[in-house]
């Protein structure tokens, strides 16, 4: 399949599904694993995914390791609570 056909059925699919951030990551995922026979998609769409993941595992490092969560859009796992008193 021509790279440009996957990357118009994959924006078709987000769209219907109307993913963001992680949902995104898994179909970008998923579809580089399917394309295993047809190297240039298979090549692009891993380029995607690499380039899409990185400020995702940025932000997961900076609340793992440093407790800071910056999340402008609120789509990340975690979010930030009111603190409770006891």
């Amino acid at each position: 399949m021509c790279s440009l056909h996957v990357l118009l059925h994959m924006q078709a699919e987000a769209a219907s599904k109307e993913l963001s951030s992680v949902g995104i990551l898994n179909l970008l995922h998923s579809k580089a694993a399917s394309l295993a026979g047809d190297r240039s998609a298979r090549a692009l769409v891993q380029q995607l995914l690499e380039a899409s993941a990185a400020p995702y595992f940025e932000m997961l490092e900076a609340w793992m390791c440093g407790g800071m969560l910056d999340d402008p859009y609120g789509e990340f796992m975690i979010q930030v609570g009111r603190p409770c008193c006891r």
